[in-house]
This record gives structure tokens, C-alpha cells and sequence, in this order.
């Protein structure tokens, strides 16, 4: 009896199978968007904290509670809170009463009711989670935030990396990334013990940056997603494409015959890597421009026992998709290309040794198209009228520029707005803001400008050191806030 109850029950079986093999599996649960952030005993980077957990069914309101450890094993929320919050819904950006090199615990209880009435519980406090906010690095720089036009400041938060000529970070030549309010108050770093050469916040909240010879992605809170594999030798500049691949400048390392003599030169390529780390478009200054093309100076002043002779010291290589193009910037050249990404011909060549924009700039970093299709750059100008490439006395001075750019081709170019700056041997950016002013990062001189379209200065972010360039700042930009994948929530002060 029990062998032909099993019969049946494999038989009942098989029937189920073949029948089920013939439908469409049920549809998957739908993931819910929240989770618990942060999550639990999180070591936080950043005072701008983003609070999650999962939405409890018949609440309308919730009561935050968080409090700072002070001593283990007694209750947190016995004593004074560092913040006690209502809030309508789950993912919120708080600030209120955090601070660096804190220990926090938090908890939600569920609300019923409205604000016009009052709020009464709907259930039990949430178990209590616990996180902390690392304290910031040893030898952050201080920063110091004046608002001159506090009505036109574009809202936001600025995103920059900072190093020291003067190895001000404990003699180390390290690096130190910062975002920073409107007041200049520090709300996130991350430390690297060498120096940043780009960075940026992408849409899914990681941030991308690179930092000897190597560009990673890493969540806020430092840790490491993806990394180029070695080899790749990137600097200065990397790019998330719209295909998900990066972007990056590479040196590019060659034996040379230059006037009779067999010489190891330092050039760059721009590399196309895919997630899987396989490169699949390159383009080198070596297959495309002549090596008599050369910084005399530079040259002259080349410890050749030492190190390559860095021929071209590329910086930025903007990619532009609506003309499937790239912007590259060839530093010791002074000079700008524009490079079809199809073709990979050179399309025109503006500043020194090209057929438009002949002095425009010298030394120059960043160029970056606009929707108009100018072209904003910041203009070093190194031996501007044939000064001496480290000369800051005098009448030196850098700039920020927009050149316009005619249909034609090649195009007429024209300089049509600038705004003048203390001389910057090196680095430096200028970004254009959405409300049409200009967010320039000051290089060597250790600030960052916001001005408007007129030329007036709206915000004006200084690092003060011991002594000049003991902080110098590569980049900046403007971004809305620290969450862009949870639509940015406005931080509660």
C-alpha cells in the first residue's frame, strides 16, 4: 500500500510539473526601494546621513529618534538626544545634531494622526540600529566660505579634491576629497595617501575618481566597487559614458629617435575600458601628432636619467556625445583637439600650432563643451607673452573663458566672455552652472569662485594654509546633494 501511495505521489507530481512547464512562472515580488540606511554599525563619511527603513502599513507619520553612545551597555535614548525628528515618510537626509568622530544609535516608531492635529503612536519603537561618523582626516585643510550675493548662489553642495605642493598632508603626498554646504562646513571625504587627479559623483550615489595611476568607484563610504585593471596607468581625467563604459587618459610610454638620439618619452593615449576591463577604442598622441612638436623649455630642463621626457602632459579628454567627439587637451602644447571618436582623425586643432584660436590660452585645463556648443577652458597662461613658465610676479594672470565656435569648418573661434584670475601655474577648472553662472576651481591659488554671467562674485570658497600652495585644487563641481539615486531628499538642519 505505502509503495503505490508513492506511485501517486510522484505521478501527482510529474502532472504539476508538465503542467506548470506550460505557463509563465509568477510574476517576482516587486523590490522594495527601501532598505535599512544606515546600515547597521556603518562607519559613515560624510554628516549628511540618510535615514531608511521599511514603510509600515496604517502609519502616517514617523518619530526619528537618534542619540550619541557615550558608554556601552547603557541605554543611548536615556539620556539627552542628539536629534528627535517627525518625518512624513522613510528616506531622509538628516544633519541635525551629527558630528564627526561620533558613535550614534537610532529608531523609528510609527505615527497615526496629521501635524494640523497631533501625532499619536501606531506601534513600537524599531529595534535600535547603531552607525558612526569617522572623524575627519588629520590633516584636513580648513575652509572658509564667504557669500557675497547669497540670493543668486546655485543650491548645492561642492565636490572637490585637494593636494599640497608643499606636501602639507603630513608629508605625504596624498590627496583629500571634500564636499562642502554654502557655508563651507565639511559634509563628506574620503582620504587617499596619494593624490586625487579627478573625481566625480555619479547618478547611482558612487563616487569615481582616480588616484595613482588607477580610476575606481567606491560608495561614499569608502568602499572600493570596481577598479581599472593594472597596466591601464590612468591619470588626470575619467569619464562614466552614457554605454556605462569609462573614459580615461593613460600614459603612453615610448622609445623615440629625437635628433639622433634613442630617448624613452612619456606621452598619453585616451582609452575606451569597458566594466570587464577590456579596452575597445584608443587613440595616442604618438599615431597622430609629430614628435618635433615639442616644449623647448620643458625639454632643456629634462633629467633624463631620471624620468621620461613628459612630451604632451595631457589633462582632460571631454567626451561630447551629440558630435560623437572628443575634446582633448594637450597641456605641454598648448593646444586643444577635437578628435572624431568614428574616424579617429583630428578634426581641428585650436590654440598654439592650430588653425583657430591661435593665443587664446596657454598651459590650459578642462576644456568642456556646452549645450551651445562653446567651449569653456581654464586658461593657466604659463609664458603668456613669453614668460617663464614658473613666473607668478608681475602682470601673470589665469582665466576662465567661453569661445565661441561657428558651423563651419574649420570653425571661426572668438573669445566671448572671461573672467580673470591670480596666476595658477597648474590645475584649474571652470564649470557652467544652470543658472548661467561659472563655478571655477582656482587651482594653485587654493579657492573655488562661483561668479554670475556679469562677472560678479556670488560665493567664494578659500582653503588658508601656513604658507602659499600648501593646498591646491585640481576640480570642482556643483552637485544638487549626496543621494542622487534617491532623488536627492532635502537635508534637515
Amino acid at each position: 500500500m505505502a509503495r503505490w501511495f508513492g506511485y501517486l505521489v510522484t505521478a501527482l507530481l510529474l502532472v504539476a510539473v508538465v503542467v506548470w512547464a506550460g505557463q509563465e512562472a509568477p510574476p517576482a515580488a516587486p523590490r522594495s526601494p527601501h532598505s535599512l540606511r544606515p546600515p547597521e554599525k556603518a562607519r559613515l563619511h560624510t554628516r549628511h546621513v540618510l535615514f531608511d527603513w521599511l514603510p509600515i502599513a496604517g502609519a502616517t507619520a514617523y518619530r526619528l529618534q537618534i542619540a550619541e553612545i557615550i558608554r556601552a551597555g547603557e541605554d543611548p535614548f536615556a539620556g539627552l538626544l542628539a536629534a528627535e525628528l517627525t518625518l512624513n515618510a522613510p528616506q531622509q537626509v538628516v544633519a541635525a545634531g551629527l558630528d564627526w568622530g561620533r558613535s550614534y544609535a537610532w529608531r523609528v516608531q510609527p505615527l497615526t494622526g496629521s501635524e494640523s492635529s497631533s501625532y499619536a503612536p501606531a506601534g513600537a519603537w524599531s529595534p535600535t540600529h547603531r552607525f558612526s561618523i569617522e572623524p575627519l582626516p588629520e590633516h584636513c585643510p580648513p575652509t572658509v566660505a564667504k557669500q557675497y550675493r547669497p540670493g543668486a548662489y546655485h543650491p548645492g553642495l561642492t565636490l572637490f579634491n585637494v593636494s599640497s605642493v608643499n606636501k602639507a598632508f603630513g608629508g605625504k603626498d596624498a590627496g583629500i576629497a571634500l564636499a562642502v554646504d554654502s557655508a563651507g562646513q565639511i559634509v563628506w571625504f574620503r582620504y587617499e595617501p596619494y593624490r586625487f587627479t579627478d573625481l566625480h559623483l555619479l547618478p547611482n550615489g558612487n563616487v569615481l575618481f582616480a588616484s595613482h595611476e588607477v580610476a575606481y568607484e567606491a560608495t561614499l563610504d569608502g568602499r572600493v566597487v570596481w577598479r581599472t585593471p593594472p597596466g591601464h596607468r590612468v591619470h588626470h581625467d575619467v569619464t562614466r559614458l552614457p554605454n556605462g563604459n569609462l573614459l580615461c587618459l593613460v600614459y603612453d610610454e615610448r622609445r623615440v629617435t629625437f635628433r639622433g638620439r634613442r630617448e624613452t618619452w612619456q606621452g598619453d593615449a585616451v582609452e575606451e575600458i569597458t566594466r570587464a576591463g577590456r579596452v575597445i577604442w584608443r587613440w595616442s598622441v604618438f599615431d597622430y601628432l609629430p614628435i618635433n612638436e615639442m616644449d623647448e623649455v620643458s625639454y632643456r630642463k629634462w633629467k633624463r636619467d631620471q624620468e621620461p621626457y613628459d612630451w604632451t602632459h595631457c589633462n582632460a579628454a571631454h567626451y561630447d556625445g551629440r558630435h560623437n567627439a572628443i575634446y582633448l587637451s594637450v597641456r605641454n602644447l598648448s593646444c586643444i583637439l577635437k578628435i572624431d571618436r568614428r574616424t579617429k582623425k583630428i578634426v581641428w586643432r585650436m590654440g598654439s600650432g592650430g588653425n583657430i584660436g591661435q593665443g587664446f590660452f596657454s598651459y590650459q585645463h578642462a576644456p568642456q563643451l556646452l549645450s551651445n556648443d562653446h567651449l569653456l577652458v581654464y586658461d593657466n597662461g604659463n609664458r603668456r607673452d613669453g614668460r617663464n613658465a614658473d613666473e607668478d610676479a608681475g602682470n601673470a594672470f589665469s582665466r576662465a573663458i567661453e569661445i565661441a565656435l561657428t558651423a563651419a569648418q574649420p570653425p571661426a573661434a572668438k573669445i566671448v566672455w572671461e573672467y580673470r584670475l591670480p596666476y595658477s601655474q597648474g590645475q584649474g577648472e571652470v564649470d557652467r552652472l544652470s543658472n548661467g553662472s561659472s563655478l571655477i576651481a582656482d587651482g594653485y591659488n587654493g579657492r573655488i569662485l562661483e561668479v554670475s554671467a556679469e562677472g560678479q562674485p556670488v560665493w567664494e570658497l578659500t582653503l588658508p594654509g601656513g604658507k602659499p600652495r600648501d593646498y591646491i585644487i585640481y576640480r570642482s563641481e556643483r552637485v544638487p546633494g549626496l543621494y542622487p539615486q534617491f532623488g536627492n531628499p532635502p537635508v534637515i538642519q
